[in-house]
């Protein structure tokens, strides 16, 4: 009696990468209505609670600023560590999907490179909120021009 092989097939890696990818763009259109359509801005609780700036404050204003107003200079003022690091990350996720569905398992360099990426997100969080070295926070916005 033969014993159902539990290793996946190539066809099979192919069909949950692609899962996974269509529900990372679900939530990508998910957070677009509701940031930029419906106009409920999602609050950071970190920055809400202790109001200090988290590694990922300014984000979605980063990303506004790219999109909308193609203003690459605003965009890094608002999340430098963010605006450097995403297309890196966005390299080595698609090499991850890529050597997945060769290989069938996760590569030793995208873990190495997980652990490094949190590591150094956690100093820059920390770095960002001290006095010294304000110019990583966001920029601040101007309620009134004068």
């Amino acid at each position: 009696m033969n014993r159902p092989s539990s290793k996946k097939t190539s066809v099979d890696r192919i069909q949950l990468v692609l899962l996974i990818n269509i529900f990372i763009v679900c939530i990508c259109i998910a957070f677009v209505i509701i940031e930029w359509h419906i106009g409920y801005r999602i609050q950071c609780p970190i920055h809400q609670h202790f109001e200090v700036n988290c590694p990922g404050c300014g984000t979605t204003r980063l990303i506004e600023s790219v999109l909308y107003d193609h203003d690459l200079y605003q965009a890094f003022r608002w999340n430098p560590y963010v605006f450097i690091m995403w297309p890196i990350v966005i390299l080595v996720y698609l090499y991850q999907n890529i050597f997945y569905v060769f290989r069938g398992k996760w590569s030793k360099f995208t873990i190495w490179f997980i652990g490094i990426f949190l590591s150094t997100l956690i100093i820059f969080g920390i770095v960002r909120n001290f006095p010294c070295l304000m110019f990583l926070s966001p920029t601040q916005l101007l309620d009134s021009v004068q």
